[in-house]
């Protein structure tokens, strides 16, 4: 026998009837269902209003990662080789303050030498994986 072969599939008979006989039901009892998961998701607020964040959008373009305020990577370390490509591309080197899976600050390695200006700090977006740069400054 075929998917398309008639008589294949049956309808499953109600098991619960109530008023108008078997597998009847009435419009109050379509619009009190209808009623009811309108209050239900009323209710409970999960419905279009899912409380798991959104993915923010972390495209960019690795061979010149955008190092501005807002900029979003998806996680620290795809961060920090996004600053090592901005540093070789841009021909400076820097040091980090700080560097942990949650942050990241870094600034010029000529600062004391050159009076180098550059800072950087980036920590994690509201997700708790995504990295958002919070402060930034590229006065080199």
């Amino acid at each position: 026998m075929g998917v398309h072969d008639e008589g294949v599939y049956y309808a499953a008979p109600k098991t619960h009837v109530e008023g108008g006989g078997l597998g009847a039901q009435s419009e109050s009892d379509s619009e009190s269902g209808s009623e009811f998961d309108k209050e239900y998701e009323e209710e409970n607020g999960l419905i279009g209003k899912d409380p798991v964040l959104p993915k923010p959008n972390v495209a960019y373009d690795p061979n010149d990662p955008p190092m501005s305020v807002g900029s979003l990577y998806p996680n620290i370390s795809q961060f920090r080789l996004a600053l090592s490509q901005h540093a070789i591309k841009n021909e400076f080197e820097y040091n980090t303050e700080k560097n942990d899976p949650e942050r990241l600050r870094a600034y010029c390695s000529k600062k004391e030498e050159e009076g180098c200006r550059w800072r950087l700090h980036a920590s994690t977006y509201r997700d708790g994986v995504t990295i958002k740069i919070i402060g930034y400054s590229c006065q080199l």
